[in-house]
Protein backbone atom coordinates (compact mmCIF):
# COMPACT_ATOMS: atom_id res chain seq x y z
CA UNK A 1 0.00 0.00 0.00
CA UNK A 2 1.19 3.14 -1.02
CA UNK A 3 1.36 6.08 1.45
CA UNK A 4 -0.05 9.50 0.00
CA UNK A 5 2.18 11.96 0.90
CA UNK A 6 0.77 15.98 0.98
CA UNK A 7 2.42 18.40 -0.56
CA UNK A 8 3.27 21.46 1.82
CA UNK A 9 1.43 24.44 0.53
CA UNK A 10 4.05 27.22 -1.31
CA UNK A 11 5.44 29.85 1.00
CA UNK A 12 4.60 32.34 0.81
CA UNK A 13 1.26 32.55 -1.23
CA UNK A 14 1.42 34.60 -4.10
CA UNK A 15 0.00 38.04 -3.77
CA UNK A 16 -0.65 41.38 -5.58
CA UNK A 17 0.22 43.27 -1.82
CA UNK A 18 4.16 44.27 -2.42
CA UNK A 19 5.29 43.62 1.28
CA UNK A 20 8.52 45.32 0.87
CA UNK A 21 7.38 48.30 -0.72
CA UNK A 22 4.96 48.52 2.30
CA UNK A 23 8.20 47.88 4.57
CA UNK A 24 9.87 50.14 3.24
CA UNK A 25 7.68 53.01 3.36
CA UNK A 26 6.69 52.59 6.96
CA UNK A 27 10.14 52.24 7.66
CA UNK A 28 11.48 55.64 5.56
CA UNK A 29 7.81 57.86 5.65
CA UNK A 30 7.45 60.45 8.71
CA UNK A 31 3.40 59.98 8.81
CA UNK A 32 3.24 56.58 9.83
CA UNK A 33 -0.39 56.37 10.21
CA UNK A 34 -0.76 57.56 6.80
CA UNK A 35 1.14 54.70 5.50
CA UNK A 36 -1.04 52.45 8.00
CA UNK A 37 -3.86 53.78 6.28
CA UNK A 38 -2.92 53.30 3.02
CA UNK A 39 -2.27 49.53 3.83
CA UNK A 40 -5.61 49.46 5.34
CA UNK A 41 -7.44 51.16 2.39
CA UNK A 42 -5.24 49.77 -0.60
CA UNK A 43 -2.91 47.54 -0.26
CA UNK A 44 -2.99 45.17 2.26
CA UNK A 45 -3.91 41.68 1.08
CA UNK A 46 -6.65 40.43 3.51
CA UNK A 47 -6.88 36.53 2.10
CA UNK A 48 -3.45 36.10 1.85
CA UNK A 49 -1.58 37.95 5.01
CA UNK A 50 -2.20 37.37 8.73
CA UNK A 51 -1.31 39.98 11.51
CA UNK A 52 -0.34 38.33 15.21
CA UNK A 53 -0.97 39.84 18.76
CA UNK A 54 2.09 37.63 21.04
CA UNK A 55 2.97 37.91 24.47
CA UNK A 56 5.24 35.58 25.97
CA UNK A 57 4.34 33.30 28.52
CA UNK A 58 6.91 34.26 31.36
CA UNK A 59 6.97 32.22 34.36
CA UNK A 60 6.72 33.70 37.91
CA UNK A 61 10.51 33.91 38.14
CA UNK A 62 10.79 35.95 34.79
CA UNK A 63 10.18 39.46 33.92
CA UNK A 64 11.65 40.52 37.41
CA UNK A 65 15.50 41.99 35.65
CA UNK A 66 15.49 44.12 32.60
CA UNK A 67 18.59 42.76 31.16
CA UNK A 68 17.42 39.59 31.64
CA UNK A 69 13.95 40.45 29.44
CA UNK A 70 16.12 42.22 27.33
CA UNK A 71 18.43 39.23 26.39
CA UNK A 72 15.06 37.16 26.15
CA UNK A 73 13.95 39.16 23.61
CA UNK A 74 17.24 39.52 21.88
CA UNK A 75 17.34 36.03 21.27
CA UNK A 76 13.95 35.47 20.39
CA UNK A 77 14.51 38.10 17.39
CA UNK A 78 18.08 36.27 16.97
CA UNK A 79 16.48 33.20 15.87
CA UNK A 80 14.22 34.51 13.74
CA UNK A 81 16.83 36.67 11.82
CA UNK A 82 17.30 34.35 9.13
CA UNK A 83 13.02 34.87 7.68
CA UNK A 84 13.11 38.80 7.74
CA UNK A 85 11.85 38.96 3.66
CA UNK A 86 8.88 36.99 4.91
CA UNK A 87 8.03 39.27 8.49
CA UNK A 88 7.19 42.88 9.73
CA UNK A 89 6.57 43.43 13.41
CA UNK A 90 7.93 44.65 16.75
CA UNK A 91 9.10 42.86 19.82
CA UNK A 92 8.86 45.20 22.99
CA UNK A 93 9.58 44.88 26.60
CA UNK A 94 6.71 46.84 28.31
CA UNK A 95 5.40 47.57 32.23
CA UNK A 96 7.96 48.55 35.04
CA UNK A 97 11.05 47.47 37.40
CA UNK A 98 10.54 43.95 38.78
CA UNK A 99 7.68 43.51 36.47
CA UNK A 100 8.10 43.26 32.70
CA UNK A 101 6.42 42.17 29.46
CA UNK A 102 7.21 40.65 25.93
CA UNK A 103 4.57 41.37 23.95
CA UNK A 104 4.24 42.67 19.83
CA UNK A 105 1.89 42.30 16.90
CA UNK A 106 3.31 40.60 13.81
CA UNK A 107 2.20 40.86 10.29
CA UNK A 108 3.53 37.69 7.40
CA UNK A 109 2.78 36.31 4.34
CA UNK A 110 -0.29 33.25 4.72
CA UNK A 111 -2.85 32.82 6.78
CA UNK A 112 -2.30 31.44 10.55
CA UNK A 113 1.04 30.96 11.80
CA UNK A 114 4.13 30.59 9.14
CA UNK A 115 6.88 27.85 9.16
CA UNK A 116 9.51 29.84 10.33
CA UNK A 117 7.49 30.89 13.37
CA UNK A 118 6.31 26.88 14.27
CA UNK A 119 9.82 26.36 14.01
CA UNK A 120 11.24 28.83 16.47
CA UNK A 121 12.38 26.91 19.33
CA UNK A 122 10.69 30.13 21.55
CA UNK A 123 7.59 30.71 19.92
CA UNK A 124 5.48 28.14 21.76
CA UNK A 125 5.78 30.02 24.65
CA UNK A 126 4.29 32.71 23.19
CA UNK A 127 0.16 33.68 23.57
CA UNK A 128 -1.08 33.90 20.17
CA UNK A 129 -4.03 35.70 18.88
CA UNK A 130 -4.77 36.18 15.48
CA UNK A 131 -5.83 39.97 14.54
CA UNK A 132 -8.57 41.47 12.19
CA UNK A 133 -7.52 44.72 10.74
CA UNK A 134 -11.02 44.92 9.37
CA UNK A 135 -12.11 44.97 12.77
CA UNK A 136 -12.13 48.17 14.78
CA UNK A 137 -10.58 47.25 17.79
CA UNK A 138 -8.20 44.25 16.52
CA UNK A 139 -6.70 47.32 14.15
CA UNK A 140 -6.61 49.72 17.29
CA UNK A 141 -4.44 46.95 18.56
CA UNK A 142 -2.30 47.15 15.43
CA UNK A 143 -1.78 50.59 15.02
CA UNK A 144 -1.20 51.04 19.14
CA UNK A 145 2.02 48.23 19.13
CA UNK A 146 3.11 49.94 15.55
CA UNK A 147 2.75 53.72 16.28
CA UNK A 148 3.51 53.94 20.24
CA UNK A 149 7.14 53.00 19.92
CA UNK A 150 8.99 55.70 22.02
CA UNK A 151 10.41 54.94 24.95
CA UNK A 152 7.92 55.83 28.05
CA UNK A 153 5.02 55.43 25.59
CA UNK A 154 2.15 53.54 27.56
CA UNK A 155 0.68 50.75 25.68
CA UNK A 156 -1.95 48.34 27.37
CA UNK A 157 -1.76 50.76 30.66
CA UNK A 158 2.16 49.58 30.38
CA UNK A 159 4.92 51.87 29.36
CA UNK A 160 7.61 51.00 26.69
CA UNK A 161 10.88 50.20 27.98
CA UNK A 162 12.60 48.78 24.68
CA UNK A 163 11.50 48.12 21.15
CA UNK A 164 12.91 46.50 18.48
CA UNK A 165 11.36 45.79 14.96
CA UNK A 166 11.67 43.15 12.78
CA UNK A 167 11.83 44.10 9.39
Amino acid sequence: MKKEVKEKPAYPPESSFVFDDFKRAFSNEPDKQAVLNNLWNKDYDYQNYSIYYIRYQKLESEGKELWLTENAQDSFIQRVDHARKYGFGNLGIYGREGDWEIKGVWMWPGKGIPPFMEEHAQFEYYDKKELDPKNEADRKVIETYWLSVNLGNVVDGLALSKNIWFK
